[in-house]
């Protein structure tokens, strides 16, 4: 979904639901790059194997590999549900905030 068209910034909201909880998700964002002129990845957090953790986008190296931190395991349905709640939240509440400090190398 875009969150600004002027300056472009889109959100990524992947998710699956099972019996109300989500277990598996992809929250991030993607914003224009003013030198590549191209579509990057700001950050995003994902639920992948179970292991709940955030990728950061690097301005000055939109290619390079984004090394993820980890924030722990997702032991049942409840924990993958709030953090997929929290990540939502945070990222997509705070595109702008994040898109800002992204832009100056400071995610």
């Amino acid at each position: 979904m875009s969150l600004d068209e002027d300056d472009l910034l889109i959100a990524i909201d992947r998710h699956t639901r099972c019996e109300g909880f989500v277990w598996d998700f992809s929250v991030g964002l993607m914003a224009d790059h003013k030198v590549t002129r191209m579509m990057e990845h700001v950050v995003r957090a994902c639920s992948a194997h179970a292991n709940y953790h955030l990728h950061k986008g690097n301005y000055l190296r939109p290619k390079k590999l984004k090394v993820s931190k980890t924030f722990g395991t997702l032991d049942n349905e409840q924990e993958a549900d709030d953090a997929y709640n929290q990540s939502a939240m945070t990222i997509i509440g705070d595109a702008i905030e994040w898109r800002d400090r992204w832009r100056q190398g400071k995610t």
